[in-house]
């Protein structure tokens, strides 16, 4: 334990800035290698705020030779990072704690079962999984040079196995997610081309395709994309839509709603990656033409938002992409420490809400007891005093903290 003292009177005394205003508390999660590039993303979260992805780890061996292998991790915001120790990846995490995993599916009750490829298939992978465990994805024959493939796109179950979709949907090609009432989107592809893609909802329940791609486009060429898709059945995608691209809300009363830029970017540079029950959608969009990317949020009510303008950031680290938010409105993605080019570092945002970080023993008020509560933890490097999330325990956070107090949250 590192030995230090601060006294009441000066921390009371200092530092009376104004905290900025934010929506979100950041937790950034680094990936946990010593050597060769690091890199932590994130793919799934619950509304625990429990989290799970992909991060590297590199080992050097006597002659100094790196060696990186790829391992999924399960993120708590009480425990951090616990990492699995083979090397795979974690792709989707549901409300009971299930975890995805290519083609594993780790049961929250210990149990593992494995998706099959469709019959003559080579792989098959998992995209995304719901409450009751049915799970979108990819059943993949070959790669082709030239950015062509075959596969096609699945659902599986426990009770079914894996389900080759094209049964019901013409030249279903990827599966990306599925909601809690086995509501599937993703793509169709009728080449098998890069270039050829066409964005598709299917309703298990009935066996009903929905040809979204035509809505957008009619007879005419262009390429749609479906990548998310929330319990009241409604998408989230991108493409083209007969006179310009964007990406979209589509609801089956409302029709399809269009995204517009962010700041000063295209607005066919806006990418959407996930949608929770209350409309709220998240992405990565351009902020000055093409280029210089950043994570968005998106409602009806507040428009498009710059997450990175929603957040008390640690310095140089820029919010590059929100991949899912959940149904409580936790979002996670990846960004990176700037303010030049840097590798991903994956990150969870927690809604503040009525809750007030100042309030930290949570009693309701923000008076000297909280810098009592504060300072104790401080001294004895309880996790819960890293106030600013960068990792360490030091005299940037009780800076912070005292900012956040003297501001009354």
């Amino acid at each position: 334990m590192r030995a230090r003292t601060i006294t009441l009177s000066a921390l009371l005394s200092c530092c009376s800035t104004a905290a900025l205003a934010q929506e979100y508390q950041i937790h950034v999660i680094e990936a946990l290698s010593e050597f060769g590039i690091p890199e932590a993303y994130l793919s799934g979260v619950n509304d625990s705020g429990t989290a799970v992805g992909t991060m590297t780890y590199t080992t050097q061996d006597s002659n100094g030779n790196s060696h990186t292998t790829y391992h999924g991790y399960v993120w708590t915001p009480d425990g951090g990072p616990v990492v699995n120790q083979e090397p795979s990846g974690y792709s989707d995490i549901n409300e009971r704690g299930d975890i995805l995993a290519g083609s594993a599916i780790y049961f929250a009750d210990g149990r593992t079962r494995f998706m099959s490829a469709v019959p003559g298939d080579r792989s098959v992978g998992g995209a995304s999984i719901n409450d009751s465990g049915v799970v979108a994805g990819t059943s993949t024959y070959r790669f082709y040079s030239g950015c062509r493939y075959e596969r096609r796109a699945v659902m599986w179950s426990e009770a079914t196995d894996t389900v080759n979709l094209e049964a019901f949907v013409p030249s279903a090609d990827v599966g990306r997610d599925i909601n809690n009432v086995d509501e599937m989107v993703g793509v169709a592809s009728f080449t098998g081309s890069c270039g050829d893609f066409e964005a598709f909802l299917y309703r298990a329940g009935t066996d009903e395709w929905v040809d979204l791609h035509s809505m957008l486009v009619g007879d005419g060429p262009g390429i749609t994309e479906a990548h998310a898709i929330n319990d009241l059945g409604q998408v989230a995608g991108e493409g083209w839509n007969g006179t310009f691209a964007s990406a979209w809300l589509w609801d089956e009363a409302a029709g399809f709603t269009f995204l517009p830029a962010l700041k000063d970017g295209d607005r066919d540079r806006v990418i959407p990656y996930g949608l929770n029950s209350a409309g709220s959608m998240v992405g990565s969009a351009a902020t000055d033409g093409w280029a210089d990317h950043r994570a968005f949020i998106w409602d009806e009510t507040n428009g498009m938002r710059d997450l990175n303008d929603l957040v008390d950031l640690p310095q140089d680290f820029i919010l590059d992409r929100a991949v899912e938010i959940s149904e409580a409105g936790v979002i996670i993605g990846d960004g990176h420490w700037g303010p030049g080019f840097g590798t991903g570092v994956a990150f969870v945002l927690m809604p503040l809400g009525d809750a007030c970080p100042a309030d930290f023993n949570d009693d309701g008020d923000v008076n000297t007891l909280d810098v009592l509560a504060f300072l104790n933890a401080w001294n004895a490097d309880q996790g819960n005093a890293d106030f600013n999330q960068d990792g360490d325990i030091n005299t940037l956070d009780v800076l912070d903290f005292l900012n956040a107090w003297n501001a009354g949250c």
